[in-house]
């Protein structure tokens, strides 16, 4: 699996598109993306497209927010599709407040990949800091 080689999944005959969208003080917004017809493949080594997706760690705050929680996330490598259309629609400065992302938002991506996902095995969280 560590080929850039067909991962075996299914293309379909027609482009299809994901979103994602939520709510925030009354307002909406979210992403969209279109894939072509194409067959989802690994990603190559040592690629822009590994790098982003190949989680080994996981970090959160725990739910005091007093600290920085670490976990350790063991998968396989999950097939890739490249979005051909991508983009936010919205009100982004309603983010701003809550996520410190909109600056890197305002231009377009500079990889957009969908993921299908898979098994994951998530280690219990340990203080990290």
């Amino acid at each position: 699996m560590s080929d850039a080689a067909d991962a075996g999944a299914p293309a379909s005959d027609q482009q299809r598109r994901i979103t994602y969208g939520w709510r925030i003080n009354g307002q909406t917004a979210g992403f969209g993306a279109e894939i072509p017809p194409a067959p989802a493949q690994y990603a190559a080594p040592d690629s822009l497209a590994e790098f982003l997706t190949a989680r080994y760690w996981g970090y959160n705050g725990a739910t005091d927010g007093s600290r920085l929680r670490e976990y350790r996330v063991r998968r396989e490598p999950w097939p890739l599709q490249t979005a051909t259309i991508c983009g936010f629609e919205g009100n982004l400065n309603i983010l701003s407040d809550t996520y410190p992302i909109t600056a890197a938002m305002t231009g377009p991506p500079a990889s957009a990949l969908i993921a299908a996902g898979g098994p994951t095995q998530i280690g219990w969280p340990h203080r990290a800091i």
